[in-house]
C-alpha cells in the first residue's frame, strides 16, 4: 500500500474496514429434522457380523449301549 496513490489507499482502507465490520458470511441453514445424517462417510451398519464357516468337521461322540 506504500506505492498506491492517496486516493487508491483511502478507497482500499475503506473497503477493508467495511469487510471487517461486516463480519463473516452467514452460515447455510442446517438440514431439517433431528435425525439427519452427519456429513462425511457413513458409518458401518450395527448388524452382527456374518457367521464364518468352521474349519474341519465335528464328530458326534459314540455312546456305548
Amino acid at each position: 500500500m506504500q506505492r498506491m496513490e492517496e486516493g487508491q489507499q483511502v478507497l482500499c482502507e475503506a473497503l477493508i474496514l467495511e469487510a471487517l465490520n461486516k463480519g463473516p458470511p452467514p452460515r447455510p441453514p442446517s438440514p431439517p429434522g433431528p435425525h439427519s445424517p452427519p456429513p462425511g462417510p457413513t458409518p458401518p451398519s450395527a448388524t452382527s457380523p456374518t457367521a464364518q464357516p468352521q474349519l474341519g468337521m465335528k464328530r458326534e461322540r459314540k455312546t456305548r449301549k
